[in-house]
């Protein structure tokens, strides 16, 4: 599975890309990495180190595959943010009911406030106890259908997380998302 570190002529410069063939299928991923087409000292010094910089991104891509095809996890993953996951998740989230995704994440931060949890949080310290907790302030802080509604997404971001391989387990796994007894909506209807 090799990662080639390739170049794409511009005008006035060059791009680089990463050319990668993994599982018998080729993709690129293009870097925002330039070599400009000068030999002034200035710009040689410059395109050396974009150069060394695209052959580290080479090398932690190649690796990420290598563990990944090899079922290794990585240790920045276990030290990772998981509100930087989550804030990207969100901004990536494409379903219609992305304002339910973006107050989960509202009220994910109010409850580690509430429970004096710094915002520092890696995915590691994510435990299915930390999940119960936060099922448990939404039940207590929110009516109707909204607690079920939050922690669906909740649930939602803890699965594709660990698919993404941030966390080892997923810490929703035997978590109930039952919808409370409180106060139901009434449906409108035009008869």
């Amino acid at each position: 599975m090799p990662v080639y570190l390739r170049k794409k002529e511009l005008k006035a410069r060059s791009r680089y890309y990463l050319d990668i063939w993994h599982n018998g299928k080729r993709r690129y991923e293009m870097l925002n990495l330039y070599q400009l087409n000068s030999r002034h000292p200035v710009d040689v010094q410059a395109n050396k180190e974009q150069k060394e910089l695209a052959e580290k991104v080479r090398a932690k891509r190649e690796l990420e595959l290598t563990s990944q095809d090899n079922e290794i996890r990585s240790k920045h993953k276990d030290n990772s943010y998981f509100l930087e996951y989550f804030v990207r998740w969100v901004a990536g989230y494409r379903n219609k009911d992305v304002r339910l995704a973006k107050a989960c994440y509202r009220h994910f931060l109010l409850f580690l406030k509430d429970e004096g949890i710094s915002t520092k949080i890696t995915s590691r310290q994510i435990t299915s106890e930390l999940v119960e907790n936060f099922k448990k302030y939404l039940d207590q802080n929110l009516n109707g259908e909204t607690p079920f509604n939050y922690f669906g997404k909740f649930i939602k971001l803890c699965h594709d997380a660990t698919k993404a391989g941030l966390m080892q387990d997923n810490p929703c796994t035997g978590v109930k998302n039952g919808r409370s007894e409180g106060l139901k909506k009434d449906i409108l209807s035009n008869g």
